[in-house]
C-alpha cells in the first residue's frame, strides 16, 4: 500500500525512487513502534492510531515490507512493459 501510496504522490519518480522511498517509509513507520512513550502509546490505543503507527516491532514485519516493495515494484515493471509494447491500434 506504501508502494502505490509513493507512486502516487510521485508519479514522475522512476520505479527504484518509489521502492526507495516506500522502504524507508515502512521501515521508519516500524522501527518507531520501539519508541514506547506514553502519549504515543495513547494515539496507538485508537483504531486509526494502531492502522497508522502499529504496535510491537517486529522482525518479520521489516521482511514483509521489503517482499511487498519488490512485489509492488515488479509489477510496475511488467505492467509498464506490457503497455509499452501494446501495439497503437489496440490504445485507441
Amino acid at each position: 500500500m506504501v508502494y502505490w501510496a509513493v507512486a502516487f504522490v510521485v508519479p514522475s519518480a522512476r520505479i527504484v525512487r518509489v521502492a526507495a522511498y516506500a522502504m524507508a517509509i515502512s521501515y521508519l513507520d516500524e522501527l518507531s513502534q520501539l519508541y514506547q512513550a506514553a502519549w504515543i502509546n495513547q494515539i496507538r490505543a485508537t483504531t486509526i492510531g494502531h492502522l497508522l503507527l502499529g504496535s510491537a516491532f517486529s522482525w518479520l514485519d521489516l521482511l514483509a515490507y521489503t517482499v511487498g516493495v519488490w512485489l509492488c515494484s515488479a509489477i510496475e515493471v511488467i505492467l509498464l512493459k506490457v503497455f509499452r509494447d501494446r501495439p497503437k491500434e489496440l490504445t485507441n
